[in-house]
């Protein structure tokens, strides 16, 4: 096997893989959540005491794969977790591989999982689905008798495959209640003071700012608590909006020129990742979250787009345009029973 591995441990060298991380994203099927940007900034923000572990595979001299790590010491032991996989919703996390090499890597991850890692530590992966490469390495754990755990985590990630057609988009539904709720679309623009737009409201930062209020004033009149409350969680936002602003697009519902609906959305290739919206209650437009989902459909048919991801959440609104939905997974993997014990005893302490 011609593959060799180098480990990133020093925060001062990940910017300075850069460059080595998006040619291996940008020629993988992986999505927006495995990007540099999104891995970078989740790292500069929520790091803490972890420590870094990034994995590069080359073949030949040149960067094939990578796997995004970082760890925690408990006691003597070690427990590893994918970059971004907790606090800001990471979804389809993944390995990152070039296409028509994913087999190649993973034998060679299950050689450096056995003879690198210590006896004393232990993977904690989550927020990956069933078609990725992560599910193959933990099925390949299982048939092998090694010591793996893996399960579904009860969230779901609905998804829609955009037509050709805004009109085709009610298909799965009748004539009734596409006429009502075209009506409301017609009812809400009718009035000359309400625009849809796109992009960002002067520039990203205050775009984001936008946002925010709206989405808080939807989620307090709903009675519940959202991230974005949090000033870290938006401090990582305003990081990579800042610095990645092309893979961002917003959404706006304009009335007398103040927002009063917005999307937060991210973009990569033909495929868009709706990650929140917020609207004002009290802005008097019936179903107003909805229109602006069919408006942003309509543009994005438009530039051909063809999936739209509206990923974790089981949300009744998302089944309105789609039945489709990928289920979200985790999985342990103990390098060795005294591992598995540790995690264990310590999952008792705490009472989980």
């Amino acid at each position: 096997m011609n593959i060799k591995y180098q480990f990133i441990n020093n925060e001062s060298d990940f910017l300075d893989i850069k460059e080595k991380w998006e040619e291996i994203f940008s020629k993988s099927t992986n999505h927006i959540f495995s990007s540099f940007s999104w891995n970078y900034y989740w790292w500069k923000n929520y790091k803490s005491s972890a420590k870094l572990l990034i994995i590069i595979l080359y073949q030949d001299k040149q960067p094939i794969s990578i796997f995004p790590l970082y760890y925690l010491k408990e006691l003597c032991f070690t427990k590893y977790s994918l970059l971004s996989s907790n606090f800001v919703a990471s979804d389809y996390l993944d390995i990152i591989c070039i296409k028509n090499l994913e087999k190649e890597c993973l034998e060679f991850y299950q050689y450096l999982f056995a003879t690198k890692f210590s006896k004393c530590s232990y993977f904690h992966l989550k927020d990956f689905t069933n078609n990725s490469l992560l599910y193959n390495l933990v099925t390949s754990y299982k048939n092998q008798r090694m010591i793996a755990y893996s399960g579904s985590t009860n969230k779901f990630c609905p998804y829609l495959r955009l037509p050709d057609q805004i009109d085709s988009i009610f298909n799965h539904h009748s004539e009734k209640t596409k006429s009502r709720f075209l009506s409301y679309v017609r009812s809400a623009f009718n009035n000359p003071d309400v625009r849809f737009q796109i992009g960002f409201m002067d520039n990203p930062t205050t775009s984001l700012d936008y946002f925010t209020e709206l989405h808080l004033k939807r989620i307090s009149s709903q009675g519940k608590f959202s991230n974005f409350s949090n000033q870290q969680f938006v401090h990582f936002h305003k990081d990579y909006i800042q610095n990645s602003p092309d893979s961002v697009l917003f959404f706006w519902i304009i009335k007398h020129d103040t927002p009063i609906a917005s999307a937060y959305c991210l973009i990569l290739n033909d495929a868009v990742y709706f990650y929140n919206s917020g609207f004002n209650p009290d802005a008097s437009v019936k179903k107003i979250g909805q229109i602006l989902l069919y408006k942003m459909f309509d543009y994005l048919i438009s530039k051909n787009i063809k999936t739209f991801y509206f990923l974790r959440g089981s949300e009744k609104y998302k089944y309105f345009w789609t039945s489709f939905q990928n289920e979200l997974y985790y999985a342990e993997i103990f390098q060795s029973n005294l591992s598995r014990l540790f995690n264990s005893i310590k999952l008792r302490i705490h009472g989980k």
